[in-house]
């Protein structure tokens, strides 16, 4: 959960294409002077506040995901995973992949738990 009480807010839509877009708007606001630097993070943050609401909103189906796992790490609170030969199932839509690749991220903060009890 974040800290207000919602879904935990992640930054890494800011990668998808509308968020590089942003990101790249927001750059060339800030470089021409027409918008400080402060408020480009609050434009960003408010973002990804925005993408994770309306994910958790809007999401109405689970996908099945089948393949050879090939690969799997994880750093903190983030798994990265490589399927091959990847099936995915949303619904009656089904997409066929040679790789897929799944960045996947704890919903609860493990991190600033493990902080609150030292």
């Amino acid at each position: 959960m974040g800290s207000r009480g919602g879904p935990k807010v992640f930054s890494h839509y800011r990668d998808s294409a509308l968020g590089l877009s942003l990101r790249e708007s927001l750059q060339e606001l800030v470089e021409n002077g027409e918008m400080d630097p402060q408020t480009a993070v609050k434009v960003l943050a408010q973002f990804d506040r925005s993408v994770t609401e309306l994910l958790v909103a809007k999401s109405k189906h689970s996908a099945v995901i089948s393949g050879k796992l090939h690969t799997y790490r994880n750093l903190d609170t983030q798994w990265l995973f490589t399927v091959k030969d990847a099936r995915v199932q949303v619904a009656e839509d089904v997409l066929r992949l040679d790789m897929l690749k799944i960045v996947a991220c704890d919903s609860i903060d493990r991190t600033s738990q493990q902080k609150n009890k030292k």
